[in-house]
């Protein structure tokens, strides 16, 4: 199973142009397989927090749009090891906390992150695909 970075979902539902060709093959190869894709809890509420902000424009309500993405991915919930993870990164790790949930959500599930972040990729913390 791969998890989306918040920004790869939205890009996969606004502007699937955005995600680089690893990004789209990888997404398609789950797709192929029946295999499902995984999102933090997290990315629902930093994509509810943009819409919220007028940072993201969507075509359906908030609602709608954060059910849709319920029903296409597993959401996966913060958890004590998750926390734990993500508190004890090293300092080379970006300190924005969502970026750190995420990233422990990949480690702590066994999960390759599909992410453009640079400071992740960077950072050599976590398996990714860019």
């Amino acid at each position: 199973m791969i998890l989306l970075d918040t920004h790869v979902a939205l890009w996969l539902a606004l502007d699937p142009e955005k995600i680089s060709q690893p990004g789209v093959s990888a997404i398609e190869l789950a797709h192929r397989e029946g295999r499902p894709m995984a999102l933090s809890c997290v990315s629902l509420y930093e994509i509810a927090r943009m819409v919220h902000r007028g940072r993201v424009a969507l075509d359906s309500s908030i609602e709608e749009f954060l059910n849709q993405l319920g029903a296409q991915f597993s959401i996966i919930g913060l958890t004590p090891t998750i926390a734990l993870i993500a508190a004890t990164f090293p300092a080379n790790f970006p300190g924005d906390p969502m970026d750190r949930v995420i990233a422990a959500t990949a480690l702590a599930e066994n999960l390759t992150l599909i992410t453009a972040d640079r400071r992740i990729l960077l950072s050599r913390v976590v398996k990714t695909i860019w």
